[in-house]
């Protein structure tokens, strides 16, 4: 895992973005800022033995969090990874209760964050076919921020304004997103109180990468004999 996670990670410090840490808990108060219980009822873990904290169910919340009521000098593009949790219903391979998250988030310009994140899906699809997987861009069907799931209103203009899109690869013959790439819009910096120099409403996206589902992608494509899996891809897994 960790020499996958190292190559994305050196792979988003190329496109210039800055590693960023930070406490890996988040308040209830700020989930409840962000609308996450009432977008997602009951997919929030509580953090044991603590009051209203909760684990992170995306590493790019710990981010918004970070720079919440800040002014920023300029456009910010930041990469955070680690340990998610959701309180999922079913639990498969590709769907686990826990999981780690790498992200990149950017936050500036509408049309900045637009072509970027557009820059984004063309290398990464370009990066998994040079792994040898079989993937695909596709338009995301789930809302991801704002309002109940279950608002057809919400879910119709996230699919017009083409907000979410899913890097899909094969994992035990079922097409499974690998990555998402998503534009916010200003739902967080508006609620947030987030603002950037220079710009008059800020935007912000997100791409995230699953980890163990690009690691169970490349085993499902390469097979059960590690020996035989070409240099870059054994290396890339640790095997």
């Amino acid at each position: 895992m960790t020499s996958l996670e190292d190559r994305l990670e050196q792979r988003a410090i190329a496109g210039g973005a800055r590693p960023h840490e930070s406490e890996p808990y988040l308040s209830e108060a700020f989930l409840e800022s962000v609308e996450h219980f009432s977008s997602f009822p009951g997919l929030a873990v509580p953090l044991d033995g603590a009051t209203g904290a909760f684990h992170a169910p995306a590493t790019c919340y710990r981010l918004f969090r970070d720079v919440s009521s800040r002014r920023l000098d300029g456009r910010l593009v930041s990469t955070v990874t680690g340990s998610c949790r959701r309180n999922e219903k079913d639990f498969a391979s590709s769907r686990l209760p826990e999981f780690t998250m790498r992200e990149i988030v950017f936050i500036g310009g509408g049309d900045e964050v637009a072509e970027w994140r557009a820059a984004l899906m063309q290398s990464e699809g370009a990066f998994a076919a040079e792994l040898g997987l079989d993937a695909e861009l596709v338009q995301a069907q789930d809302l991801f921020f704002g309002a109940a799931a279950v608002n057809r209103g919400k879910r119709l203009m996230q699919h017009l304004l083409g907000l979410k899109y899913e890097l899909v690869a094969p994992i035990a013959g079922k097409p499974v997103a690998i990555s998402s790439f998503n534009l916010h819009r200003d739902f967080f910096t508006s609620r947030l109180g987030i603002e950037v120099a220079g710009v008059d409403s800020p935007h912000s996206g997100c791409v995230a990468y699953g980890l163990e589902r690009w690691v169970e992608a490349l085993r499902y494509r390469w097979g059960t004999d590690e020996d035989s899996w070409p240099g870059e891809v054994r290396n890339l897994v640790g095997a």
